[in-house]
């Protein structure tokens, strides 16, 4: 058994625990001078300095200047031999959590008799944003790890393919469901940037093309890619350099952070690292493991949102918050934004389509090869983003109609939902082609989902969508800031028939 240097540095510390790191919410800002006697004493961070020859010591320095962290992340930011620095993130919790917010019977049911039509077939054929400009990478399949910085004592890894079973040779149907919501998850993730997450390997890696690779830590030959269990590696701020593929691929461990949420926050954590992100934490913890309760429950997904239902990029708003860096500008200075899919008037709406007096959506699990389609659906995609859509009402009546954000199709074991956006909605009067008076809102403080219902006359009216928060900030509520991500709009419309 043979384990790379990267590994045999990492097998001093162990993360399952964490070691204690004394600090007091101290924040090395980006471009401050930094000397290791300024880092807590001990820490695995300070260490792993303090055992490097000048050169490198002087190059990772000068790395974490660029960076900025919180003291806090002492205890899980690493730097290996060569002066370069990465994150080695803790092993999850009992995947039993899954069940702590349990779907209603209501949306239990509707998420069993989604049209699901992702199969072994077609699984490694997803893309969220078919054309971006970007791409990354959700490798499930195995891949040989060689000529990257993985590999500074072990020339090649066969790493093996996800599995939840003794056959690593075919995917099975349970298999194929973890995958498809692990992608979608992590697509709900990066919606509001222009980045396409897919499942199909790309015909290149480049600056712009990242790479997450989830496969155990053991490879094929019996060697260790990283030497302590831990739930999660990557490289920090590697996103965009020339050579970004040497730093590939981030490393997520299944067996570390067992079940399909679990994977989606690892995964959308460890790309965040990637991008330039650190963590979120307190100045007792290093990782925030959120607030609230019930539907509206809450972290950051930089700190753990593996407990939660609503987990978002965060700025450090919270009470405690160690960090305050602006995790969605600094993913849109690497992604760029993606571009409005619905405008923001009257005039410039989008008609809602309706047929036979219903309304009806498909979600990115029950319609995948349709990414792009803007029926009945579409992304909140800043904090200021709001979406427009037309309506027109042949006969007096109820209309009722149900917008929700993009919340795990399937429901395993009534599980965690993880999507980012929480919705207001309201319904408008048409006053020629602008927008009238409101005829009736929605922005429930206990959930994330909008559901409007009102007797209305014959014809035209628009229905406004936007990202909101719920309660105190400083609380156990959250803001509007990462309310953002996918929706999808169902409902009738009276027909007079």
């Amino acid at each position: 058994m043979h384990r790379s240097i990267v590994a045999a540095l990492a097998a001093s510390t162990a993360f399952a625990v964490l070691p204690a790191v004394a600090a007091d919410g101290t924040y090395f800002a980006a471009g401050a001078p930094l000397a290791v006697a300024d880092l807590p004493a001990a820490s695995p961070l300070r260490t792993d300095l303090e055992r490097l020859p000048v050169g490198p010591r002087a190059a990772a320095i000068a790395r974490l200047q660029k960076l900025g962290f919180p003291a806090e992340d002492a205890a899980t930011l690493r730097v290996d031999r060569t002066g370069h620095l990465f994150y080695a993130d803790p092993v999850a919790g009992d995947p039993a959590h899954e069940t702590a917010a349990p779907a209603s019977g209501t949306e239990a049911a509707a998420a069993a008799k989604a049209n699901y039509t992702i199969t072994a077939a077609n699984a490694f054929k997803l893309h969220s944003k078919p054309g971006a400009s970007r791409k990354v990478y959700l490798n499930f399949r195995g891949a040989t790890v060689t000529g990257t910085i993985w590999n500074s004592s072990v020339s090649s890894f066969k790493m093996k393919p996800y599995s939840e079973d003794a056959d690593t040779t075919t995917f099975n149907a349970s298999e194929i469901a973890t995958i498809a919501e692990v992608w979608a998850g992590m697509s709900e993730d990066y919606a509001p940037f222009d980045v396409d997450v897919t499942t199909e390997k790309p015909a290149s890696f480049g600056p712009n093309v990242g790479h997450v690779l989830f496969s155990p830590r053991l490879d094929a030959n019996g060697n260790y890619i990283y030497g302590s269990s831990v739930g999660g590696v990557a490289y920090v701020d590697v996103w965009g350099l020339s050579d970004f593929k040497y730093y590939q691929p981030a490393l997520v461990f299944p067996e570390g952070v067992p079940g399909a949420k679990n994977m989606i926050e690892a995964g959308s954590h460890e790309l965040g690292h990637n991008l330039g992100l650190s963590h979120d934490g307190t100045s007792s913890v290093g990782y925030y493991s959120g607030h609230g309760s019930g539907l509206v429950s809450w972290a950051p997904i930089m700190g753990v949102g593996y407990y939660v239902n609503v987990s978002q990029w965060s700025k450090g708003e919270y009470s405690g918050a160690n960090n305050q860096e602006d995790d969605i500008a600094i993913i849109t200075g690497k992604l760029s934004a993606a571009r409005d899919d619905h405008g923001n008037t009257g005039p410039t709406a989008t008609a809602l389509s309706v047929v036979s007096g219903k309304i009806t959506s498909k979600t990115p699990e029950s319609d995948p090869f349709n990414p792009l389609s803007k029926v009945n659906r579409g992304v909140i995609g800043t904090r200021a983003d709001v979406d427009v859509f037309k309506l027109s009402v042949p006969a007096a009546g109820t209309v009722s109609l149900v917008v929700t954000p993009a919340w795990r199709d399937t429901f395993r074991a009534q599980s965690l939902r993880n999507a980012d956006l929480d919705i207001r909605a309201t319904l408008y009067r048409a006053n020629g082609n602008a927008i009238g008076a409101a005829v009736v809102a929605s922005a429930p403080a206990a959930n994330t989902n909008a559901t409007l219902s009102a007797r209305v006359t014959a014809g035209t009216y628009f229905l406004k969508i936007e990202g909101i928060g719920t309660g105190s900030v400083t609380g156990t509520g959250y803001s509007d800031y990462g309310s953002l991500g996918q929706y999808t709009i169902t409902g009738t419309v009276p027909t007079g028939g």
